[in-house]
This record gives C-alpha cells, structure tokens and sequence, in this order.
C-alpha cells in the first residue's frame, strides 16, 4: 500500500509513490504518459498491480500532481506527457540541490530521444541494480558556468566504486565530423561511454567513433526500440 503524503505547499494529497513519479520526471526532463504507467508498474508498491491497472493509475498519479501544480500533462505531437513545473522541480530536488533546475519547454524533434533515454534508465536500472542513474541535467549542472566546452551526455551510471559510465542515446548516425567532435570534447568524468542505438545502426556507428578516434566508447543495441 503506497504511503499517503500532504505536502505543505498544498492541501492536495499525494502518496509516495507518486512523488517518486515526479523525481524521476524531472531528473529526465520530462515522461511519456507510456512512461508514466511503466514507471508505476515497476515500483515497490505496486507488486499486484496489472499493465491496464498501472496505466489507470497512473492518470491518478497525473491527476494528483497537477491538482496540487507541481506537473501538468501536456499533448504535443499527439502524445501525451507529464512535464513538472517550477513548483514540482522544488519539491523534487535532490539532496544537497540548492536550485531547482529549469522547467522544460517539449518540442516534437526532441521528444523521441527524451522518451529513449527515459526507457533506457528503466532497462539500465534493471540490468544494474547497484548503479546510481546520474541524469543529463545533473551533468549540466556540474558543467554549468564554467565555460569549458564538455559533451555532455544523455546520462550516466555511477558504480560501486566511485566510477562512471556515460550513456549516450543514438537513433540517428550523425555524420563523422559531428563524433570528432563529440569525442574531442570528452567529459573525464566518465571512464567509459557506452552508446545505445538501434540494431541497424550498430555497426555504422563503430565504424565512425572508431574513425572519430573514440577510445573507451562501445557501441549496444538500443532495448525496446525497432529496428
């Protein structure tokens, strides 16, 4: 049974569970309602629930967070998403966070590669469970101010160890000058990049990073994604 939350900025009533929703929406900028759903399936108080009965669910979960305005669900290139706002990005701030981060604006170009590398971090987090998601914004963060010129990736696990991995999500081949540029520019926080694409793009994609000069980065299949 999820446990029932009051926020002090809101008499609306939100349950833990659903604030975990809202955590993970805006560390990723923003999720698919799709997203949303398998989110909910996924988390430790739902172990009885269905895939339609997540999905009812999580429309609740949309309903509660924009009643109390910390998210609102947004129809743009015909899909339907939970975007926080400025109240949500302050409740939801990371431990030891000073500022909120900006609230994202969708645009329909970028939306298929946010909602990629959202799906990524449900695959990854499965596949890694000791791993700790480190999200594009937070690199943006780190990044922020000091003029260096850094790619900045799609996300990133940080292991036991203390090391990282960037993550980067590919699901179009750019062209060979855009990666020698890209692996110029290497962030040093990562010990190794991996790269997720689509099947029919895997082997194109070796072949530039390897001809870009890229060392430390190799190249996966994108899950859940068609070739």
């Amino acid at each position: 049974m999820a446990r029932v939350v009051t926020t002090m900025a809101s008499r609306t009533v939100v349950t833990s569970r659903d604030l975990r929703v809202l955590q993970f929406a805006v560390e990723m900028f923003g999720v698919p309602m799709t997203v949303a759903a398998e989110l909910i399936a996924r988390d430790p108080d739902s172990a009885t629930l269905s895939a339609r009965n997540a999905e009812t669910v999580a429309r609740r979960t949309a309903a509660r967070l924009e009643a109390g305005r910390w998210a609102r669900r947004l129809t743009v290139a015909g899909q339907v998403w939970l975007v926080p706002t400025g109240p949500g990005l302050e409740l939801a701030k990371a431990e030891g966070q000073e500022q909120a981060y900006d609230v994202w604006h969708p645009v329909g170009w970028k939306l298929e590669h946010v909602a990629a590398a959202a799906r990524l971090r449900l695959a990854l987090e499965d596949r890694y469970p000791d791993a700790v998601w480190i999200s594009e914004r937070e690199t943006r963060r780190r990044w922020h101010g000091t003029g260096a010129r850094v790619r900045k990736c799609d996300g990133g696990l940080r292991w036991p160890d203390g090391t990282a991995t960037g993550v980067e999500v590919e699901l179009h081949v750019k062209g060979l000058h855009l990666y020698e540029g890209i692996v110029a520019d290497r962030d040093p926080e990562w010990a190794a990049i991996w790269w997720f694409t689509p099947a029919v793009h895997v082997d194109l994609l070796t072949r530039r990073l390897e001809a870009a000069g890229a060392y430390g980065h190799s190249v996966h299949v994108l899950p859940g994604v068609a070739s």
